[in-house]
């Protein structure tokens, strides 16, 4: 039987997703040469740091509200969806980032890398999003799934010019 997650429980694999990804661009960073490129990646593992920070006063707010309202259970089809979804992310919380770093080889490799990580989170918000009982959360996905699709399109650019 899947044990069904919770909201609370969601922002919290949602935040290490993000210091995974805070994790991959910073040594990604380490190893470019190219000061574009360095730039870059140092911008994304900001956004990254960020990201994080803002999915823990996503928690502390709905950890508050939900104290008042328990009934904030996600179905079993949707918790497992969600947890398959975050378990296979590039950026997770299983480590899997940490391997990932090794396969990178040059500046194309973790610009895909990049790319694929960015596409998982907004898959991962998007749905967060739409089974999301908080409106606070969803003002704070919308803005997430926005960004994300900039850093998206910023690394597709990126790795067409190399």
């Amino acid at each position: 039987m899947i044990n069904n997650l919770n909201e609370l429980e969601v922002l919290k694999i949602a935040q290490g997703i993000e210091e995974e990804g805070l994790r991959f661009y910073t040594e990604a960073m380490k190893r470019e040469n190219n000061p574009q490129l360095k730039e870059i990646f140092k911008m994304l593992a900001d956004e990254e740091k960020m990201h994080a920070e803002l999915f823990s006063n996503m928690y502390k707010e709905a950890r508050e509200a939900s104290v008042k309202d328990d009934e904030y259970i996600f179905d079993e089809a949707t918790s497992a969806y969600l947890r398959a979804l975050s378990d296979t992310a590039v950026f997770n919380t299983n480590g899997i980032t940490n391997s990932r770093l090794i396969e990178v080889v040059d500046t194309k490799d973790a610009l895909l890398i990049g790319i694929q990580a960015e596409k998982d989170a907004m898959l991962f918000y998007t749905k967060i999003y739409e089974v999301s009982k908080f409106e606070t959360t969803k003002e704070y996905l919308k803005k997430l799934i926005q960004e994300e699709s900039e850093h998206l399109s910023k690394l597709m650019e990126l790795y067409k010019n190399l």
